[in-house]
């Protein structure tokens, strides 16, 4: 029956084609050889016609196919029976209008990568990477963590950290290099990854050209040449340690709630678990920044000479009475570079950290005058000139006027002016630390 309804449709559109070209060689003339057309070419027509309309049911089913995708819950049960472990990713992809699943599980003994196709659950690839037979049937040890080899290293040497290194951790001479800096002299700690053992320590003597240059100089800076580099260096590795943690945190939460929208509980445990270790490792990072802090502050202190520091803290008692201000500590900016020292020490007000203006200057090899009829200072560097008035809430950077919320004022007889303010227009960056209340003056 269906054919014969196919037949007389194809006979009905014959008769529709050709009656136009009949009907106008009825209305007179003949007929004009480009209105002329063959059963052929109406038949042609037809069918192309017949194809355009299955072009557009493909197109429908391909919008189809999207709506026929399988949940994530059918996916994860397909990949539970292929391989025993935990699903560590799990991504929907597209690879020539065909939609697929890429896994990653993580198993006792080997790792698999599975595609799979989205919409028909059939398995596409799969590969499987054992770990070596040989190496399992070593049975090494659990191996202790970096956590535990600085400790053991810490508490031998003392100092503070520089850098770790884990080295064959696979293999049963497996050990741990630990960098430690103690009072200018590097020790480097050679633990048995295993055991917690400690199989040797060096000592290298850092070089001290910076101290002889100081000492040149004719300032009282003990300490100051050899201890600078290395807490540069230590800041800088923490800084980067800890930034690697918070990213890794940030992916494996990530991973987490993965894990939890496809309803796999042991992936849940297993990346809160790795969670609760990375916070644990910050809180340590944390505590080894603090004593940082403490050790650039006594560096700061050491730049001082005993007369010096008499003086500082005499006017430290002096200014402390002067209300809406808070006297902070010479030490509470840290400036690894450069010779910073203050006679009047740095003030909080209005929230804002003021300090001497020609102590950072000079400390940034900045060149400072003094306009006493116009009460105003002028700050230059190679790239920057900075005019500043007494009281003035205007200051004059280049020539353009820039507005500060906590104008220069005089305070035992030297100008101070908005820290933050001064650092950033001198092209610089600070780092201010709540918690301890340091800032520290970077891009020196």
């Amino acid at each position: 029956m269906k054919h014969i309804l196919k037949f007389l449709s194809l006979v009905m559109a014959l008769a529709v084609m050709l009656s136009a070209p009949m009907a106008s060689f009825a209305r007179g003339g003949n007929l004009d050889a480009k209105e002329k057309l063959s059963i052929g070419e109406a038949l042609d027509m037809y069918v192309n016609e017949d194809e355009d309309d299955d072009d557009e049911d493909e197109d429908n089913d391909d919008e189809m196919d999207l709506e026929k995708l399988l949940s994530k819950d059918d996916i994860l049960k397909i990949v539970k029976g292929l391989a025993d472990g935990r699903v560590v990713k799990m991504k929907l992809d597209e690879d020539d209008d065909t939609y697929i699943y890429e896994i990653e599980v993580k198993g006792q003994g080997a790792e698999y990568e599975i595609e799979i196709d989205a919409v028909t659950g059939q398995v596409l690839e799969m590969e499987v990477d054992e770990e070596d037979a040989e190496e399992e049937d070593k049975s090494l040890p659990e191996a202790i963590t970096e956590d535990e080899a600085t400790r053991i290293a810490l508490e031998a040497v003392g100092g503070t950290l520089l850098e770790i290194e884990a080295d064959d951790l696979d293999e049963e001479d497996g050990k741990y290099e630990v960098k430690i800096m103690l009072d200018g002299v590097e020790h480097e700690v050679e633990i048995n990854a295993f055991t917690g053992e400690i199989m040797e320590i060096d000592q290298k003597e850092m070089d001290n050209e910076d101290e002889d240059a100081d000492d040149e100089d004719g300032k009282d800076a003990p300490a100051w040449g050899h201890i600078k580099n290395d807490l540069q260096l230590q800041r800088r590795v923490l800084k980067e340690k800890m930034k690697s943690i918070r990213e890794q945190m940030d992916e494996f939460e990530k991973s987490m709630e993965d894990a939890l929208e496809m309803g796999d509980p042991e992936s849940v445990e297993s990346f809160q678990k790795m969670i609760g270790d990375f916070q644990t490792e910050m809180e340590m990072q944390k505590l080894m920044s603090k004593q940082m802090v403490r050790d650039m502050q006594e560096m700061m202190r050491n730049k001082y000479s005993a007369d010096e520091w008499e003086m500082l803290e005499k006017n430290k008692e002096e200014i402390g009475d002067i209300p809406g201000i808070r006297v902070m500590p010479a030490e509470s900016i840290l400036m690894p570079e450069g010779n910073l020292k203050f006679d009047v020490p740095p003030v909080i007000k209005n929230s804002r950290m003021l300090v001497p203006i020609r102590a950072i200057s000079e400390a940034l090899d900045a060149e400072v005058s003094w306009d006493n009829d116009t009460r105003t200072a002028t700050i230059v560097t190679d790239e920057h000139t900075i005019v500043i008035a007494v009281s003035n809430e205007t200051i004059l950077v280049n020539g353009e006027p820039v507005e500060t919320d906590v104008p220069a004022e005089i305070i035992k007889g030297r100008i101070v002016v908005p820290l933050r303010f001064i650092i950033e227009n001198m092209g610089l960056d600070i780092e201010w630390d709540q918690e301890t209340e340091t800032a520290e003056i970077l891009g020196q």
